[in-house]
């Protein structure tokens, strides 16, 4: 549901432009066509004048030209206010379950490594690559060990936790 609102939010601000445009326009023309007919009415000067004045004060528009921007910046501004922590956890839990598919894939790249080379020892993940083993980038993965200890440890950068097997149990 956030990630709808967030990505409406361009357009409920392009929507808003648009009818604050027309309406500020209708309301500037419509006060300036009755002031306009005041002038054509007024008998003296003085009454002229006034009405120009009236006329060059704009009335109503100002606001909505000041108000409505200021109000439009002010929702979107809590609308990034929910949406940029949700963001950054979001992202955070992605970069951990890399870390944590990695793992598995390299437990399951060395299982298949130790069936064709039972007495073999990995020293580093670029031992499994041809068991189909691929990192994923900014991954960090060390795999250590034998088919009785094997050790792997997983880390992505924008995560705050490191996953690491026990080397005792295969």
């Amino acid at each position: 549901m956030l990630v709808f609102v967030v990505s409406i939010i361009p357009y409920v601000n392009l929507i808003a432009m648009i009818v604050c445009g027309i309406t500020g326009n209708y309301i500037y023309y419509k006060h300036a066509r009755e002031k306009l007919l005041e002038i054509k009415l007024a008998p003296s000067s003085s009454e002229i004048q006034r009405a120009v004045n009236i006329a060059h004060q704009g009335g109503v528009n100002n606001a909505v030209v000041i108000v409505v921007p200021i109000l439009m910046i002010f929702v979107i501004g809590i609308l990034a206010a929910i949406a940029i922590p949700n963001f950054v956890t979001y992202r955070t839990r992605g970069a951990c379950a890399a870390a944590k598919a990695d793992m598995k894939n390299a437990y399951t790249a060395s299982q298949a490594f130790f069936l064709d080379q039972p007495k073999g020892n990995i020293n580093n993940a670029d031992d499994l690559k041809e068991y189909g083993f691929q990192k994923t980038d900014r991954v960090l993965i060390d795999v250590k060990g034998t088919v009785y200890s094997l050790l792997i440890s997983a880390n992505h950068p924008d995560c705050d936790k490191t996953y690491v097997t026990d080397p005792g149990v295969t």
